[in-house]
């Protein structure tokens, strides 16, 4: 395998990854709060990414490099908790689209700042996947809350942009910074900020009995992507993997359909077809 379809192959288990923790971590957030269900998929994907980066030789960086990954962590963090407010109070099949749209912004840092250049198909296929994203956000001719506040919008938008601009300091961390360094590193940030905000305000407790499984599960399969994602940068340009690693959607769109019973608009179903498209035209090398 080329080394550029190992990075979308990466890139592709990390949005699978992801969709995943997403539908699993949007049930527990109802039961144990976003804040604590944030933090307990951190410390559980912190260990998870140990026992992968520390192998490897992962060690606390320093200097340029360690200012980097810590602004990295603290975008990530707030993009994080975004994201799990709007799993709180919103419906998944529209947060996870919006949130997902993430990934305009890293790639076009990547072509203007980093000055990549896809192949001429992949740049129709970065386009039809981005699309398709937003189209799956589209919920047409479906019933809505009267309160547009449950469909949890404004979070999805600052995720969006916090976690955008938090892809594209992966990158340049990663350039500076071994991988397994940084995803231990920011992950490890993320749970002591959380953790000790927590603790400060008497809100670090045991998570309830039924949804430790869940947390458990959804942390380590976060884990699983962000070590992915990261892996990806070492391989292949950012503005090929953020739009693969950003169908999420079709991977939540899809759980929320079969289990929560949420049904598909037609835009929806329009946008999985798009995206699923352009990630052909984006694995062509």
């Amino acid at each position: 395998m080329s080394d550029t379809l190992t990075g979308l192959a990466l890139g592709a288990l990390a949005s699978l990854c992801w969709g995943v923790a997403d539908f699993i971590a949007r049930g527990a957030v109802r039961r144990a709060g976003d804040a604590y269900t944030l933090f307990a998929v951190l410390a559980v994907g912190g260990v998870g990414v140990a026992v992968w980066a520390l192998p490897r030789g992962a060690a606390m960086p320093h200097g340029p490099g360690l200012a980097l990954v810590t602004v990295t962590a603290l975008l990530a963090l707030a993009g994080y908790l975004a994201l799990y407010r709007a799993f709180k109070v919103g419906m998944l099949s529209v947060v996870s689209p919006i949130a997902a749209a993430n990934a305009a912004i890293p790639v076009v840092l990547a072509l203007v700042v980093l000055g990549e250049r896809p192949l001429p198909w992949q740049y129709a296929g970065i386009v039809l996947v981005l699309a398709g994203v937003v189209l799956l956000g589209v919920r047409a001719g479906l019933p809505l809350p009267a309160d547009t506040r449950h469909l949890g919008l404004a979070p999805a938008l600052v995720c969006m942009v916090l976690f955008g601009l938090a892809l594209f300091g992966m990158k340049l961390s990663v350039d500076r910074v071994e991988p397994a360094t940084v995803a231990l590193t920011v992950r490890v940030i993320g749970a002591v900020v959380l953790g000790a905000v927590l603790l400060a305000t008497g809100r670090l407790k045991a998570p309830p009995p039924g949804v430790r499984g869940a947390l458990l599960a959804a942390g380590l399969l976060d884990a699983a992507a962000f070590v992915a994602f990261c892996e990806a940068l070492t391989h292949t340009l950012l503005s090929l993997v953020a739009p693969i690693s950003s169908t999420i959607p079709v991977v939540t769109v899809a759980l929320a359909w079969l289990f929560l019973h949420e049904r598909l608009s037609r835009p929806q179903k329009a946008g999985l077809v798009l995206a699923l498209t352009g990630l052909v035209l984006v694995a062509v090398t």
